[in-house]
């Protein structure tokens, strides 16, 4: 007997395909698609720049500021101002730190020290703040201060530059790495005039103190030290 297999037939036989069609995208599409990509470029790039540009404007404003609170605040602007505003010069002392440049001024009989106090917070945009002590009258003016950091000064290197000055005409010591003079308060203003002009009268320490009052003489002095702000 033959067996006939009826289910494999031979020849062409049908098989269903998946037929994927391929529909072309317009190409207004395309081009919505590439202009969004480019105003969100543009939009980006115009952050950046306002970022950039408020950046810039605070440094700028900061730097005017910084002007504004400490550039003309050195000890022989406010010594000279003393000076020409003051009936007597009479400093107790001068002192500095990293947050605040200090005077110490006595203020005599013959002037009224609330008058001072408020004529100088004015003069100098400042608070200043009184003692009195046993009929001694004090004015603290307290000006904003900062150090700056550079290396290739110390106090040394000052010492050699200051006795170059042909103006000065202090004597100065060095001593354990301090520099010590004594000075009338014309010298005192021309000695921080010095350290103005060498541009590093914001690199080290200063501590003033009245050294020898009038007595017979009608000449005050102090006793100046500059150390390195360590």
């Amino acid at each position: 007997m033959f067996e006939v297999n009826l289910l494999n037939k031979k020849g062409l036989q049908h098989t269903d395909v998946e037929v994927v069609t391929i529909i072309d995208e317009p190409n207004d599409k395309l081009e919505n698609s590439f202009d969004n990509r480019l105003e969100q470029t543009k939009y980006y790039y115009i952050i950046v720049l306002i970022i950039l540009s408020l950046f810039f404007y605070i440094f700028y404003f900061n730097q005017i500021n910084h002007k504004i609170n400490y550039h003309n605040i050195s000890p022989v602007n406010i010594l000279l101002s003393l000076e020409a505003n003051s009936t007597d010069n009479k400093i107790l002392s001068i002192e500095t730190n990293s947050k605040y440049f200090k005077i110490v001024k006595e203020i005599t009989h013959m002037s009224d020290i609330y008058h001072e106090q408020i004529y100088f917070d004015s003069l100098f945009n400042i608070d200043t703040y009184i003692s009195i002590d046993n009929d001694i009258e004090t004015l603290y003016l307290n000006f904003n201060w900062y150090i700056e950091k550079k290396e290739s000064w110390n106090t040394e290197k000052l010492y050699n530059k200051l006795n170059l000055e042909n103006t000065l005409t202090s004597r100065i010591e060095l001593f354990n790495n301090k520099i010590i003079s004594v000075a009338n308060y014309n010298e005192l203003i021309n000695f921080f005039n010095i350290l103005k002009k060498l541009d590093v009268d914001h690199i080290f320490d200063y501590k003033v103190e009245l050294f020898n009052q009038r007595i017979n003489s009608k000449i005050d002095y102090y006793k100046i030290v500059i150390s390195s702000n360590d």
